[in-house]
């Protein structure tokens, strides 16, 4: 019996870890919009130069994000769905983004 008890604290943690890193990722995705949100001004009452500084911060976000979601048992599949449509939207806000500064001189 006592195997038992461990191997269901070894899964309830698991889960639990896993759940952790989810949340931790749908937190990264939300900052990297805030830094979307920032080169946005930046672009428009700073400088351009400044603005894909900050916007490389939130590439940068992706292709983390984009890793971690691609690791086995990192996270669950459910909350890997929904990273990945929040994952989505943010980098189709960051290439917008990207497309506007890269008309500006």
């Amino acid at each position: 019996m006592i195997g038992r008890g461990v191997k269901d604290e070894s899964q309830r943690l698991r889960l639990q870890s896993q759940a952790v890193r989810a949340d931790a990722m749908r937190t990264r995705i939300m900052a990297a919009h805030t830094f979307c949100g920032v080169a946005e001004r930046q672009a428009q009452w700073e400088s351009v130069d400044a603005a894909r500084r900050t916007l490389s911060t939130a590439w940068h976000t992706v292709e983390e994000i984009e890793r971690h979601i691609q690791e086995p048992h990192h996270i669950d599949e459910k909350a890997a769905v929904t990273l990945k449509e929040l994952l989505m939207r943010l980098e189709e806000r960051a290439s917008r983004l990207q497309g506007e500064l890269d008309r500006l001189p």
